[in-house]
């Protein structure tokens, strides 16, 4: 009620009284308001008053947007939802990526503005490993609104092959090798990674390529992370 002074209201005419409303709970608010009237006959007035509080409640529809394993160069997109849970619109005020490695992640198809009561819209969350270093990535997407900030962790974790392998065969690998006869030795190629490697187009070349040649490579000739062919 807009002021405590009492009201004097002449006879044949008549005054507004002010009201303000600021419901602390959503849904329905009442109270009454009561008036005493100074004369005679006159007795209490009592007027019910009735109000409906009503707020936004952004949501997302997952907490994480988990990315799982992805090799070099590789990039992956996860939808999330977005919904308005409350009885009154809220506004989309920004969209913001913190984290290890925010560079490697995106936000896209975030079109509404407004999300109104018991709607929802979805949005892009990608991850590009162009240019990022083996290991976990990990970042924090955060929708503001009006109303309040929501969040959702995204991770991924950047997997590469690595190759180490012996510099040089000395001769003595081979023994003492009469013309004519073939002698084998091997050579260990080491996976130190955390990817498939590959072992293609091995060649032969130098000096002498025609006196050796490559008898047997690993199976399918791919070497799983931490192994050894």
């Amino acid at each position: 009620v807009s002021g405590d002074r009492p009201v004097r209201i002449a006879p044949g005419s008549s005054k507004n009284i002010s009201l303000g409303f600021e419901p602390d709970r959503d849904g329905p608010v009442t109270a009454t308001l009561t008036l005493d009237p100074r004369g005679p006959t006159t007795s209490l007035q009592t007027i019910a008053i009735d109000g409906t509080g009503i707020t936004a409640d952004a949501d997302l529809n997952d907490s994480t947007a988990g990315f799982g394993e992805l090799g070099v160069n590789e990039t992956r997109t996860q939808r999330v939802e977005l919904s308005n849970n409350g009885s009154a619109p809220f506004v989309i005020t920004g969209v913001s990526i913190t984290g290890s490695e925010p560079d490697a992640f995106s936000v896209a198809g975030l079109s509404r503005s407004e999300l109104g009561a018991g709607e929802s819209t979805t949005f892009a969350v990608s991850v590009n490993t162009t240019d990022v270093n083996r290991g976990d990535l990990t970042a924090e997407v955060a929708i503001s609104t009006n109303e309040k900030t929501v969040t959702a962790s995204a991770g991924a974790t950047v997997t590469e092959p690595d190759i180490g392998v012996q510099r040089a065969v000395q001769a003595d690998a081979f023994g003492t090798t009469r013309l004519g006869t073939t002698s084998t030795t091997t050579i260990q190629v080491n996976n130190t990674g955390t990817d498939v490697l590959e072992v293609e187009n091995l060649t032969v070349a130098g000096a002498d390529p025609a006196g050796f040649t490559v008898v047997e490579t690993p199976e399918n000739n791919t070497i799983p992370a931490a192994d050894s062919g």
